[in-house]
């Protein structure tokens, strides 16, 4: 049972608990968490927070957990931190709940993290799929789901990918030198997905199809700048990524933010026009 003999209590029955006491908390997105909970088979207590921009979810692990945690897109919370905990036996909204009650106690530290970094996988087939449904044909009203609940489901889903893809694209992109030109279209890329998230939703069903239709559109252009730049170089000379199969040279490159020359690769056929030039 998750309790701590140092919580406050409010008048609705919430409590603010420490951390690093009997338990350490991780906090986890929405749709991350749903996702890591369904690889665990016997989850312990987890709390959710709607009240944020964006609801937060907390899994309870051993106390100590926290020291050594570095699942990325989680936070994990020790000495110093505390949580809002759910009254006990509220099991929904309004406020914050409890998704998985108390009495399920704590989830082994190693079982959340193998379950966190499985859900953290990039499923790119999934996420196509998921912009397909709302994008094929791109103008067609039919294509969208008839029931408001599924649309909000939908939307959600896409949400979660672009929360999940939108750090994975920029680490690569920033991987790349500066005056590349697919580092600077896929950071702007990552920086409309954020602004999407942050954004207000539209009201009433259409408003909420057509945000729907542009987190499509985002996380559809959001997988084609992964495609491009995970696991391929960029040739300086045409600023294309080198595909695996395509004929390629190794050499030295000095662009106009790094005056020291590195070590890169060449598409073949640019390297001949350079020769030319």
């Amino acid at each position: 049972m998750i309790t701590d003999a140092a919580e406050m209590m409010n008048a609705a029955g919430m409590r603010l608990a420490p951390a690093g006491v009997e338990w350490d908390a991780v906090k986890v997105g929405r749709h991350l968490s749903v996702r890591a909970i369904s690889l665990i088979a016997e989850p312990g207590a987890v709390a959710v927070d709607p009240a944020r921009p964006e609801p937060v979810v907390y899994f309870f692990v051993p106390a100590g957990s926290a020291t050594h945690w570095d699942v990325a897109q989680t936070t994990a919370l020790g000495p110093g931190a505390h949580v809002v905990l759910p009254p006990d036996h509220k099991e929904a909204p309004p406020g914050p709940y409890w998704l998985v009650p108390q009495l399920h106690g704590l989830t082994p530290t190693r079982v959340l993290r193998q379950a966190l970094i499985e859900a953290l996988r990039v499923d790119l087939a999934t996420m196509r799929s998921a912009a397909r449904c709302l994008l094929e044909p791109d103008a067609a009203p039919d294509t969208l789901p008839s029931a408001a609940d599924e649309l909000e489901a939908i939307t959600l889903q896409l949400r979660g990918h672009l929360e999940l893809l939108a750090p994975e694209v920029e680490q690569l992109a920033l991987e790349l030198p500066r005056e590349s030109v697919p580092r600077y279209c896929a950071l702007a890329c990552v920086g409309e997905a954020r602004g999407k998230l942050r954004a207000s939703p539209h009201p009433g069903p259409s408003g909420a199809a057509a945000d729907a239709r542009r987190l499509a559109r985002t996380l559809n252009a959001l997988c084609e700048h992964y495609e491009k730049l995970r696991g391929v170089g960029i040739c300086p000379a045409c600023q294309e990524p080198i595909r695996d199969a395509e004929p390629s040279m190794p050499c030295d490159y000095t662009g106009p933010s790094s005056p020291a020359a590195r070590s890169s690769r060449i598409h073949a056929g640019c390297a001949k026009a350079v020769r030319r030039h």
